[in-house]
C-alpha cells in the first residue's frame, strides 16, 4: 500500500495500470466468478497507488461497500463496478504521465475518466468523485498543451464535483481546493480577474475546512500561495506575495524530508522570494530563493518531469542576483548556465519547459560564454521542432510556434558569427516550416494527414479531443522525423543549374547564404549595411503605401500600415515602392549577385528564401528603376521562392520529364461572381483569353465556371488534370491555415480539403487571386500562405501574388504566362514563363508606381 508514494518507483505505478487494464477486461456482462477475480485484480492495482486524496484508502472503502452490497444483495451493478475501475486506471495513468510526462497516458486518462463519468448515474454517491478526477486530469494536461478548452471544461466539472458534494463531507475541502487551482490556472492565461478571485476565496474556503494536522495542509497552503502570487503579478499588492510566501514556508515546515511533495513547495516558495526580489531588490529573498530552490532539485529523483522546470527556477534567480549583486557574479553566471544546460539536456519533463532552459542556455552562452553556443542552439532547434508535435491539430501546432517562430534565425545569426554557415543552413532548415514539412513528409500515411487536417475538435463527449490511435502513431512518425537533414544532404539534391540563397535577418547580423548544388559548395556573404530593423521598416512602409493605394498584402494591415507611416515619409524618392526596391538592391541584392560573380552565367535561376520581415518583401524585383540607368534583379536573374530547402529538394527528387501535354493539362476553376463576394471584372476576360491558347494548341482542358464551379466538382476534377488555375476570391486565414480558401459557388474550398486528397501527379497551380503568398508576420518562418499549402499539397510549382492584384493587368499576366509556358513545353518553365510574363506587362505599362505595383505581386514557389 502507498509503495509508489514512498519510494517512487515506476515499475509499481507500471504494474497497477497494467492490473487495472486487466480488471477491467475481466469484468464480465453477467453474474460469475469471475467479478471476484477481477475485483482481487483490481485491489491489486490500488495497493500501488495513490493520489492527492489518498487515493489508496478510498479505493479501498469502494471495494469494501461494493462486496458488502454484493454480500446482501447477491448481485453486481456491473456499470458502477466498471465505472468504479476505470476511474481508478484514469487515476493512475495520471499519475504516470506526472512522473514520465508522456502525453499518450494523460490523453487515455482523460478519455477513461469521461467514459466512467457517462457510466455513472446522477445522483450516485461516486459521481463527484469521477467528475473531480476528470477535472485533475484535464487540469494536467492543460499544464502541457496550455489549450483553454481544456482548463475550461476542468472548470466545469469541478465546479459541478463540488455542488454535488454534502457541506460537510470529508472530500469537500479537495475538490474545492482543485477548483480554486483550475480557476486560477485559467487566469494566468486569460487575464481575467473574476477567476483568481473565485480561486482565492474557494482556496481558503478549503483552507479553513481542513483540520490541523491533516496530511493534505502543505497542499492546500500552497495551492493558495500560488493564486495569491498570480494576483500579485497583476495588481502589485505586496501583502498579497508576502502571505504567498509565509504560507509556503509552513507548508515546507509542516512536510517531512521524504514527502514526495515537497520539492514542489520549495521550488514554489523560491520562485515566490524570486518574484518580491524583482519588486523590493532585497537581497536577502533572492539568496534564500537560490537556496530553497537548490534543496528543492537535491530532493526531485533525476527524470522526474518536474526537474526541468526546477532547474530552470534556480537558474532564473541565480541570473538575478548575477543582475543586482558584485557577490560572486561569476560563480553565479556559470552555474545559471549550467542550470539551463541541465533542463534543457533533460530526458524528460514538459517540452515547454525543456524548450524554455535551451533557449536561456544559448543566449546566454552566446553573451558569456561562446564556446556552449554551438552545443546549446542546435538543442534549441530540435526541441523546437518538437514543440510542434504530431499528437496536435494544425491549429494547435501555429499556436505553439508563435512563441518559438524566430528561433531559427537567431540560431543561424549565432552559426554565422562563429564562422560556421553549414550549421546555419542546418538550423534554419530544422526550424522552418515545420508543419508544412510534417505534411508533406506524412503524405504516406493517410489515415494520420487526415487527423491533423480535421479543423474542429472532437467534443468533449468523444474519447478525448486529441485521439488516442493519433498520439500514439503521431509518436511513431515523430520518432522517424527526428532526423535532421545535414549541410551535404541538403546540398546532394538542389537542381544541378541555379542557386538557392538564404538571406537570414535578424538583429545581432544579416547574412546571405549561396548554395552551390553543382560544386556540392556554399558561399557565405555578410550583409552589414541591412539590418532587421531596416527590414522591418520597408516591410511597414510596403503595407502603409499598399493601404494608402486601395491594397492589401493580407487582411489586417491597419497595424502595420499605422507603424509604417513615419518610415515611409523618410524614404528620399518621390516613388516609395522605388525607394523601398533601390534599398533592396544597394542593401541585398546587389552584394549576392556581386558575391556569385563568375560563378553565375548572364541570366541565372534563383531560389530565394528569406527570414523574418524580409520574407514579406519582393527580393525578386529590387533593382533601381531609374530609365535608361535601372538596373535590376530580374536582369540577371529568374527567380523563385521556396519555404524551405526541404522542399526543394523534395520536389527535385519527385520530379519527372514531362511532355507538353502533362505540363498544360489543365482545369479551369472561375468564379467572376461569387455569391456573397464583390464581383472580379477582369475574370471572364481571363479565362477567355487562356482558353483561346490552349485551344489553339490542343491541349486538354476544363473550365469550370460560375453554377459549375462546386467545391465538390472542383476536388474531383483536381485529381484528373495535372494543372490547375484558380480565378476567383481566395482568403488567407493565418490563425487556422487549413481554412485559407478559394471562395467557389456553393462554399469556400479549403485549404484542409485540397490536402486530403491524394495529388501525387500535379504539376503546376495558378493562384490568381489576391494575397495568396503574404503569410503572417508573427510566423515568418513558417509561410503560412496558400502558396506554401498548395506546395504541401503535391503541385510541383505554385504561381501567387504578396498583394491586391490589379483586374486590368491579371489578364495579361494569364495569356502571356500561358502562351509562353506553351512554347516552352517542359523543364522549369512556370518560372520563366512568369519572368516572360512580368518583363512583357513591365514594358508595356513602364516603369511607374501604378506599373511597378501591377506586376511585382506575382511570384513563383517551388520548382
Amino acid at each position: 500500500m502507498l509503495r509508489f508514494e514512498r519510494t517512487g518507483q515506476l515499475s509499481d505505478i507500471s504494474d497497477a495500470i497494467s492490473m487495472q487494464q486487466r480488471a477491467v477486461q475481466l469484468t464480465p456482462s453477467t453474474n460469475g466468478a469471475q467479478s471476484s477475480l477481477s475485483l482481487r485484480l483490481n485491489s491489486l492495482g490500488n495497493s500501488l497507488t495513490r493520489d492527492s486524496e489518498n487515493m489508496a484508502y478510498r479505493l479501498n472503502s469502494l471495494g469494501n461497500s461494493l462486496m458488502r452490497r454484493f454480500e446482501h444483495t447477491g448481485t453486481w451493478d456491473n456499470s458502477n463496478l466498471m465505472s468504479a475501475r476505470l476511474d481508478n486506471l484514469g487515476v493512475s495513468l495520471m499519475l504516470r504521465f506526472v512522473r514520465e510526462g508522456d502525453l499518450e497516458d494523460i490523453s487515455e486518462s482523460i478519455s477513461i475518466h469521461r467514459r466512467a463519468v457517462d457510466l455513472t448515474p446522477e445522483g450516485h454517491p461516486n459521481l463527484p468523485a469521477v467528475l473531480h478526477h476528470l477535472g485533475g486530469s484535464l487540469r494536467i494536461r492543460f499544464l502541457h498543451t496550455q489549450q483553454l478548452t481544456d482548463i475550461s471544461e476542468s472548470i466545469s466539472v469541478q465546479q459541478k464535483a463540488v455542488q454535488l458534494t454534502p457541506e460537510h463531507h470529508a472530500y469537500l475541502p479537495g475538490r474545492l481546493d482543485s477548483s480554486g487551482s483550475s480557476l486560477m490556472r485559467r487566469f494566468d492565461i486569460t487575464g481575467h480577474v473574476t477567476d483568481i478571485s473565485e480561486a482565492i476565496a474557494t482556496q481558503k474556503r478549503a483552507l479553513l475546512l481542513t483540520p490541523a494536522g491533516n496530511t493534505r495542509l502543505p497542499s492546500r497552503m500552497n495551492n493558495l500561495a500560488l493564486s495569491l502570487r498570480s494576483r500579485f503579478k497583476q495588481t502589485g499588492n505586496l501583502d498579497d506575495i508576502s502571505e504567498a510566501i509565509n504560507l509556503q514556508r509552513r507548508a515546507g515546515h509542516l512536510s517531512p524530508e521524504s514527502h514526495a511533495d515537497l520539492p514542489t513547495w520549495l521550488n514554489n516558495l523560491g520562485v515566490s522570494l524570486q518574484t518580491r526580489f524583482g519588486h523590493t531588490t532585497d537581497l536577502a529573498d533572492i539568496s534564500e530563493a537560490i537556496s530553497v530552490q537548490r534543496r528543492a532539485i537535491q530532493l526531485t529523483p533525476e527524470g522526474h518531469a518536474y526537474l526541468s522546470s526546477c532547474l530552470n527556477n534556480l537558474g532564473n534567480s541565480l541570473f538575478s542576483r548575477f543582475e543586482h549583486s558584485t557577490f560572486e557574479r561569476y560563480a553565479d553566471i556559470q552555474n545559471a548556465l549550467a542550470s539551463y544546460r541541465r533542463s534543457a539536456t533533460s530526458p524528460s519533463g514538459p517540452l515547454s519547459a525543456r524548450l524554455w532552459g535551451a533557449q536561456r542556455w544559448a543566449k546566454l552562452s552566446n553573451q558569456v560564454e561562446p564556446s556552449q553556443s554551438l552545443e546549446a542552439w542546435p538543442t534549441v532547434i530540435r526541441l523546437a521542432s518538437q514543440v510542434a508535435g504530431l499528437e496536435f491539430t494544425i491549429q494547435e501546432r501555429y499556436t505553439f510556434l508563435l512563441d518559438v517562430s524566430e528561433l531559427s534565425a537567431s540560431a543561424a545569426a549565432a552559426a554565422f558569427e562563429h564562422g560556421r554557415p553549414d550549421l546555419a543552413l542546418e538550423w534554419l532548415e530544422q526550424g522552418r516550416c515545420l508543419v508544412w514539412g510534417q505534411l508533406n513528409t506524412l503524405r504516406v500515411s493517410r489515415a494520420l494527414e487526415n487527423a491533423a487536417s480535421r479543423a474542429d475538435p472532437l467534443p468533449f463527449t468523444d474519447e478525448t479531443t486529441i485521439s488516442l490511435a493519433h498520439v500514439r502513431l503521431a509518436q511513431r512518425w515523430d520518432q522517424l522525423l527526428d532526423k535532421p537533414l545535414s549541410y551535404s544532404t541538403l546540398l546532394q539534391h538542389l537542381p544541378k543549374s541555379g542557386f538557392v540563397v538564404f538571406v537570414n535577418a535578424h538583429t545581432d547580423r544579416c547574412d546571405a547564404l549561396i548554395l552551390i548544388s553543382r560544386d556540392k559548395t556554399h558561399l557565405h556573404i555578410p550583409l552589414p549595411d541591412f539590418s532587421y530593423q531596416k527590414a522591418g521598416n520597408l516591410r511597414n512602409a510596403l503595407a502603409t503605401h499598399l493601404h494608402q493605394n486601395g491594397l492589401r498584402m493580407r487582411g489586417s494591415e491597419v497595424d502595420i500600415a499605422n507603424r509604417g507611416m513615419r518610415y515611409e515619409r523618410t524614404l528620399k524618392s518621390s516613388s516609395v515602392i522605388k525607394e523601398l526596391l533601390r534599398q533592396l538592391w544597394e542593401c541585398v541584392a546587389k552584394p549576392i549577385l556581386d558575391g556569385l560573380g563568375s560563378a553565375s552565367d548572364s541570366m541565372v535561376r534563383i531560389w530565394w528564401c528569406a527570414t523574418g520581415p524580409l520574407a514579406f518583401l519582393p527580393i525578386h524585383a529590387a533593382g533601381i528603376y531609374d530609365g535608361a540607368e535601372s538596373i535590376t534583379v530580374a536582369d540577371y536573374a529568374i527567380s523563385s521562392y521556396i519555404p524551405s530547402v526541404s522542399v526543394l529538394a523534395e520536389r527535385v527528387k519527385s520530379s519527372r520529364e514531362s511532355n507538353t501535354s502533362d505540363v498544360v493539362g489543365l482545369l479551369m476553376i472561375s468564379q467572376p461572381d461569387t455569391p456573397g463576394q464583390l464581383p472580379i471584372p477582369g475574370t471572364t476576360a481571363e479565362i477567355r483569353g487562356i482558353e483561346q491558347f490552349l485551344r489553339d494548341a490542343d491541349v486538354r482542358h476544363l473550365c469550370l465556371e460560375k453554377a459549375a464551379a462546386t467545391v465538390d466538382e472542383g476536388i474531383k476534377q483536381m485529381e484528373a488534370y495535372s494543372c490547375v488555375h484558380f480565378a476567383c476570391h481566395a482568403n488567407q486565414d493565418t490563425k487556422e491555415p487549413l481554412k485559407s480558401a478559394f471562395y467557389l459557388q456553393d462554399r469556400p474550398l479549403e485549404l484542409s480539403a485540397i490536402i486530403k486528397q491524394n495529388l501525387t501527379q500535379v504539376d503546376l497551380a495558378f493562384l490568381a487571386a489576391c494575397q495568396t503568398s503574404t503569410g503572417d508576420e508573427k510566423l515568418s518562418e513558417e509561410a503560412v500562405h496558400l502558396a506554401a499549402g498548395m506546395l504541401a499539397a503535391g503541385y510541383r510549382g505554385v504561381i501567387a501574388t504578396m498583394w491586391s492584384i490589379s483586374d486590368l493587368v491579371a489578364p495579361k499576366i494569364a495569356e502571356l504566362f500561358y502562351a509562353k509556358i506553351i512554347l516552352m513545353g517542359s523543364g522549369e518553365s512556370a518560372a520563366r514563363a512568369l519572368h516572360y510574363a512580368t518583363k512583357e506587362v513591365r514594358k508595356e505599362l513602364g516603369d511607374t508606381e501604378d506599373g511597378l505595383l501591377g506586376w511585382i505581386p506575382y511570384v513563383h514557389f517551388g520548382m
